[in-house]
């Protein structure tokens, strides 16, 4: 095998690896958050879903599958994201404006500190990945780094609601589903600069 192909491969195994580790982390966040009453870990898992998306469809571009085909998925991917992202931004507001917040449990905190670690690991992972495969290093580099940063934000709040300031927990859902629905609002042009790179 060549060094290009044992790079391909290498690459291709990390995105999938990316793809279940991410899906997984937003399941069990949209659970702890609807049982918990948390629109900060609902939201936070709607981001991871945009990046569990990238990692997919890169994933599946790398085998072979056409860009067209899965350009299709990733725009019907993140107008679903953007329409849930505006929902729980609206359940957010109205809760702020109702004086209305939930006691937020430790397990909150938890769940966010354990999603936030493992973005963190997936960005070390994709950085330390070969630098000549310019779209894992460009692209996944780019949004792993974006969700652990978020992942910061997320674990900030959720820790401030815990020790009582509960208004954080939907401040935080309403900048978190902002941010996502600014950076991922379905238009060609951001579809383009999404997937234009081959593996």
């Amino acid at each position: 095998m060549s060094h290009e192909q044992h790079s391909h491969e290498e690459s291709k195994k990390l995105l999938g690896t990316a793809t279940i580790v991410n899906g997984l982390l937003g399941v069990g966040e949209v659970i702890a958050g609807i049982a918990t009453g948390s629109n900060l870990l609902q939201a936070d898992a709607l981001h991871n879903a945009v990046d569990t998306s990238m990692y997919g469809m890169k994933w599946k571009l790398a085998s072979n599958e056409s860009k067209e085909r899965v350009n299709k998925y990733r725009k019907a991917i993140m107008g679903i994201v953007c329409l849930g992202s505006l929902a729980i931004g609206v359940k957010s507001g109205i809760e702020i404006i109702n004086n209305d917040f939930d006691k937020t449990p430790p397990i909150v905190v938890g769940v966010a500190a354990l999603a936030g670690a493992a973005n963190f690991s997936i960005a070390k992972k994709l950085h330390d990945s070969a630098h000549d495969n310019e779209g894992v290093h460009k692209d996944g580099m780019r949004h792993a780094a974006s969700d652990a940063v978020g992942s910061v934000i997320t674990v900030g709040c959720a820790a401030m609601a815990y020790r009582g300031f509960e208004v954080s927990d939907p401040a935080g859902a309403i900048t978190t589903s902002a941010v996502t629905i600014a950076m991922n609002f379905p238009t060609k042009k951001r579809l383009g600069t999404e997937l234009v790179t081959d593996l």
